[in-house]
């Protein structure tokens, strides 16, 4: 019975210190355990038959969601129900196809955990449940040096090298348990060492190289736009039918007053008005009374000779789809110039649930939870500021997708605008401001692979620049509090492209077809499943 406890005491040990390492990587904490928090889970992975694996896996995989994206209840409560529940299959498959083909593999056991890791953090980004939060490389945006290779090997490419250590670590301690001689673990697990810090010292010396050149092109050469940036506070339980009005008023009020910064572009938060813009005009008439601010939005460009971007509800009148959309307005020779940008990757379980038409009762329950309401567009909207400098929106969280901001830079695009609203977050009073900084540090990545600016109008902040090589220009207004802030947003020219543009999801293509190899060749070679039924009870 003693060893039986010793054994549950040391697996409960590997895997809440995984949670809680992993959980401390990522804002808001960003202390740097992300190079080690992974060690105590491969570890324990070899230890434990597949039937300990789901049990531990899923309950812990559970517990680090919770952990570090608590705050989703506050935007939708079904998230703990069915979203932590999904991703944590994810990572718990994961262990077990690690353990699988690790036993089959045992001499590259030390890249089968991150290739097999990775196959299943790529599957939990992509289609409708995708959800790219928090990768391993999102830990790194205080750590910009080890960030820097993004621009080739995309934020997979950095997640597999901080795995590959972990992995590599975790070698070197199941060596030294097996040996009790630190030399002879040493020996032993040289050649996953040997490759690992081959990679990590190339990684470190291309940051180093890459941050001091792009330093002095940022800082003394680029073009800068001054955006001014709108950071309104809305509370995020607001009624636009009650307070619309008021709202509304406040919005031009701050629009107007950074005239005085001379700012080439105003931008608003996401879903500053909360109604169908340009349907209501069309429907009732620009003067009618229901569109007073409406007009004065449109007539404001005009007004203050200032391009501006607003962001609300539109539909398409024959298919009844809604979207999540914000409009660019400027004016040339006093003849108003518009587009519209429909947002792409939407939010899944929040903004829509595909097929949930097909059972009403769903239908109207997750609706009354404000969910399931917006449909996915489909254009790349470009748009040309006054200076002639090419620029595409990116709404809320699509700024963590850089392989959807790399088809806009492949189209010319030059920086980026993200209008984006964490206002939901009120529910929470304590760790309100998790999601903010989190979101901020995810999208740190996608600047670096794209090596162009990001600048952000976020409702409650984080209010912020991100420059080319993931440097913060944070406006000086505190979280959940109302200001303004004009920032000089650096411009890359059209002509640059990263090699993350060029190639796109090359890395992680590899990534995924390598893992999905490997477990296939497990499968296929595993004879009777002689293998996988010595580790369905093995230490029971």
């Amino acid at each position: 019975m003693a060893t039986i406890n010793t054994t549950r005491k040391t697996i409960l040990l590997c895997f809440f210190t995984w949670v809680i390492l992993n959980s401390l990587s990522f804002s808001t904490f960003d202390l740097p355990f992300i190079w080690i928090a992974f060690v105590p889970l491969i570890y324990i992975i070899q230890k434990l038959s597949i039937i300990r694996l789901a049990k531990y896996g899923f309950v812990f995989s559970y517990l680090y969601y919770l952990c570090t994206l608590y705050w989703l209840i506050a935007f939708h409560e079904i998230s703990a129900v069915f979203a932590f529940p999904i991703y944590a299959s994810y990572f718990m498959m994961a262990m077990i196809l690690s353990k699988y083909v690790s036993t089959k593999f045992p001499k590259i056991r030390f890249l089968v955990f991150p290739l097999i890791w990775l196959c299943f953090e790529i599957i939990r980004s992509v289609g409708f449940f995708g959800f790219r939060w928090n990768t391993p490389a999102d830990a790194l945006w205080k750590q910009l040096v080890f960030l820097q290779s993004a621009d080739m090997i995309g934020a997979w490419g950095v997640s597999f090298i901080i795995l590959l250590t972990n992995s590599a670590l975790a070698e070197l301690v199941l060596s030294w348990e097996k040996t009790k001689n630190i030399t002879l673990a040493i020996k032993k697990s040289a050649i996953p060492l040997y490759i690992t810090v081959f990679i990590f010292l190339c990684n470190l010396a291309y940051g180093v190289s890459s941050m001091n050149n792009w330093k002095e092109i940022i800082d003394t050469k680029l073009f800068r736009e001054r955006v001014a940036l709108m950071q309104p506070n809305r509370p995020g339980h607001s009624s636009w039918y009650r307070e619309g009005d008021e709202l509304s008023q406040k919005y031009l009020d701050m629009m107007k007053s950074v005239t005085n910064e001379n700012p080439d572009l105003i931008l608003q938060t996401e879903i500053m008005l909360s109604h169908y813009f340009w349907e209501d005009i069309e429907g009732y008439g620009i003067d009618h009374p229901r569109n007073k601010y409406s007009k004065q939005f449109i007539e404001l460009s005009k007004e203050l000779d200032i391009p501006i971007i607003i962001t609300h509800f539109s539909a398409d009148q024959k298919t009844g789809k809604s979207y999540n959309s914000a409009t660019f307005i400027k004016y040339t020779n006093d003849v108003m110039v518009t587009n519209i940008y429909r947002k792409i990757h939407i939010v899944p379980f929040g903004e829509w649930i595909p097929g949930s038409q097909n059972w009403p009762w769903f239908d109207n329950l997750i609706k009354s939870m404000g969910a399931a309401w917006a449909s996915p567009g489909e254009e790349l909207t470009i748009l040309t500021s006054k200076n002639g400098i090419k620029i595409a929106i990116l709404i809320c969280f699509e700024d963590i997708y850089a392989i959807l901001g790399r088809l806009f830079v492949k189209k010319g695009v030059q920086y980026f605008v993200n209008p984006t609203n964490d206002g939901w977050a009120y529910k929470w009073k304590l760790g309100a401001k998790a999601p903010l900084w989190q979101h901020l540090a995810n999208t740190t990545h996608t600047a670096i692979s794209l090596r162009r600016s990001i600048a952000r109008s976020v409702n409650t902040g984080i209010t912020t620049v991100v420059d080319p090589m993931g440097r913060m220009d944070i406006a000086p207004i505190k979280e959940y509090e109302e200001g303004t802030y004009v920032a000089e947003v650096p411009v890359m020219p059209i002509t640059h492209k990263s090699l993350y543009v060029l190639n796109g999801w090359t890395i992680q293509y590899i990534i995924f077809f390598l893992a999905i190899i490997l477990i296939l060749l497990t499968i296929w070679t595993d004879k009777n499943s002689k293998i996988l039924k010595s580790i369905i009870s093995e230490n029971e």
